[in-house]
């Protein structure tokens, strides 16, 4: 269990059993690792630059900022994930430093699951959305940025 998702494990009933967990797929990390890098090189280059003209404060404000970005991204993707329990479905997703969103319903409601993916990136390195919905197609818990989406549904449906 130590691989598990920090957050999934106190949710877990007495008499539950962990069928499936997992986290999201590790590309979500790209944007905040790029958007983390570009901060800090901006603070580098404009520094080196002009470093008579601009304040030290400026390159290491654009530091922190680079470093904050990337551990925010970080906690959050370490903070998430979904647990397929002998009861239930769960989600729990790390969305801040603080705030956490957690769905979570019976496995004996879910009727349908689907996987949706949104953009070429998900199709080429195959992560998507799974979706559990009830009868009449409302969702009950969904899942972002979820690894190898069919995979996940095929061990569900069994």
């Amino acid at each position: 269990m130590g691989l598990l998702p920090p957050p999934v494990t106190p949710h877990l009933y007495a008499d539950e059993e962990l069928q499936l967990v997992f986290r999201r797929h590790p590309l979500v990390l790209a944007l905040p690792l790029f958007l983390s890098a570009l901060a800090i090189e901006v603070g580098v280059a404009v520094y080196a630059l002009f470093a008579r003209g601009w304040p030290l404060w400026f390159f290491l404000f654009t530091i922190v900022v680079g470093v904050v970005i990337i551990l925010r991204a970080l906690l959050c993707w370490w903070g998430s994930g979904m647990a397929l329990t002998t009861q239930r479905v769960l989600s729990i997703e790390r969305t801040g430093f603080l705030a956490t969103a957690s769905q979570e319903c019976a496995r004996d409601s879910v009727q349908q699951t689907k996987i949706e993916r949104k953009n070429i990136g998900a199709q080429l390195f195959r992560y998507g959305t799974i979706v559990f919905a009830s009868d009449n197609g409302q969702t009950l818990v969904s899942f972002t940025g979820a690894p190898h989406p069919e995979r996940m549904l095929e061990f569900i449906r069994e």
